[in-house]
């Protein structure tokens, strides 16, 4: 890895066939360095995380359509950072999932 002006140029030893674009170095990198010593922005530490709008779920809630399957969605995200925490033991990605569930909880509280 050598220093140009403000950014680096990496070379890829060519038995790491796994690293094949930039975003495979930045998760090699961090994958050294530690994903649990990584900060996270406030939107990773919200309850909601979602590639969907929020307002999804309200559509679901109260119109019974228009939008395909939001909990079942929002689970598959769970079950990926429950997993990540069961085998890796990524600290980080158990306090995302405490906190979605706490999110499910109160969206169901809600619900009678």
């Amino acid at each position: 890895m050598n220093k140009e002006e403000d950014s680096y140029k990496v070379s890829v030893p060519p038995y790491r066939v796994d690293i094949v674009q930039e975003a495979d170095v930045v998760e090699e990198i961090l994958r050294i360095y530690g994903f649990n010593n990584i900060e996270l922005t406030a939107h990773a530490q919200t309850e909601y995380l979602a590639e969907f709008p929020e307002k999804d779920f309200d559509t679901l809630e109260t119109k019974f359509g228009g939008v395909w399957a939001p909990y079942y969605t929002y689970q598959k995200i769970m079950q990926g950072l429950l997993d990540a925490y069961v085998r890796t033991g990524n600290k980080r990605a158990y306090d995302m999932v405490v906190n979605m569930a706490s999110y499910v909880e109160k969206r169901m509280a809600k619900l009678n």
